[in-house]
C-alpha cells in the first residue's frame, strides 16, 4: 500500500530473560505429546503466571489503560500489600517503567512508545526496570502495534 511505512519499528526488542520468553512456547505444546522422561523446558523454568490484556476494555495502544488478565486462574502473583509493583515494557533498547494498581491489575501503555512501532514485551516485576529474574512476578506478553493504513484508502484502491 502506498503511503504506508512497511518497517514498524526495530527488527528487535531486547528483553534480558530469554528464558521467559521461551517459557511462552510451552502454551504450544499439546499435553502427553511429549515422552514423560523430557526434562522441563526451558530448563531454568520459573513457570510465572501467564499475562494477557482484556481485549474489551482495553486498545493497549501508547498511552492508554491497559487491563491486565492472568489466564491461568491457578497461578497467578500475590502482591504484598504497600509494596510497590510495576508494569514494565520493553521495546527495541528502551524499557519503561510504570505504576501497577495491583487492586484493579492496570497500567498504562507508555505514551513514549510510537503506535506504529513494533513489538513490545511486557512483564510486571517488583521493582522499577525488572532488573533482576526474580524481579519479574507475571508474563512476559507481546503487543504487537503495527502501521495503519490511511483511512481514505482502501486496499483494493492503492493497488490500481
Amino acid at each position: 500500500m502506498r503511503g504506508v511505512n512497511p518497517f514498524s519499528g526495530p527488527s528487535d526488542t531486547v528483553n534480558p530473560y530469554a528464558d521467559q520468553l521461551l517459557d511462552i512456547t510451552n502454551l504450544l505444546i499439546v499435553p502427553g505429546s511429549s515422552p514423560s522422561e523430557n526434562p522441563a523446558y526451558p530448563s531454568s523454568r520459573q513457570n510465572l503466571p501467564p499475562l494477557s490484556f482484556n481485549m474489551t476494555t482495553s486498545t493497549a495502544q501508547p498511552g492508554s489503560k491497559i487491563d491486565f488478565v492472568f489466564s491461568d486462574e491457578t497461578n497467578v502473583p500475590s502482591f504484598d500489600d504497600g509494596k510497590s509493583y510495576y508494569a514494565v515494557f520493553f521495546h527495541g533498547v528502551n524499557s519503561i517503567s510504570v505504576p501497577l494498581d495491583t487492586k484493579t491489575n492496570s497500567s498504562v501503555v507508555p505514551a513514549e512508545f510510537d503506535a506504529a512501532s513494533g513489538i513490545f514485551i511486557g512483564v510486571l516485576a517488583d521493582t522499577e526496570g525488572a532488573p533482576t529474574l526474580e524481579s519479574v512476578v507475571a508474563g512476559p506478553m507481546f503487543l504487537l502495534e503495527q502501521s495503519q493504513a490511511p483511512r481514505s484508502r482502501s486496499v483494493s484502491r492503492s493497488l490500481q
